[in-house]
């Protein structure tokens, strides 16, 4: 019989805590803690799988930690900043009215955005890419 644990951000479904206030070196940390638990009970094989940005934290998972394998699904391979300005140009072209307008306003929210974290010194910073 497969053993599996399958978790999300702090605060989504029946956990605690509140995904807004960690950033990813917290959501790391929590992998980490799971990964550690799981190896507990388990003899055999570890598998990390990771959907989405959590496939970027499945392969620190797999950098730190001994386990047979990892499976990434939707996990972007170029740099965020690549995939936020493609995202917005998708959701850009199916927007209503003006075709013209809306790509403009979410790329200058989009500057105004890295702009922001480009001079953040903190672990986490908050806002609109």
């Amino acid at each position: 019989m497969t053993k599996q644990l399958r978790f999300d951000k702090r605060g989504v479904g029946r956990s605690t805590g509140d995904a807004l206030t960690g950033g990813f070196d917290d959501e790391t940390a929590d992998a980490e803690a799971a990964l550690r638990d799981l190896a507990a009970v388990i003899d055999g094989p570890l598998v990390v799988l990771g959907h989405s940005v959590g496939g970027t934290i499945a392969v620190r998972l797999a950098v730190r930690h001994p386990v047979a394998g990892v499976v990434l699904l939707a996990t972007p391979a170029q740099r965020f900043r690549q995939v936020a300005r493609w995202q917005t140009d998708r959701i850009a072209a199916t927007l209503p009215g003006p075709s013209w307008l809306a790509p403009r306003l979410f790329t200058a929210a989009q500057r105004r955005g890295w702009r922001s974290i480009e001079r953040s010194t903190g672990d986490t910073v908050r806002g609109v890419l």
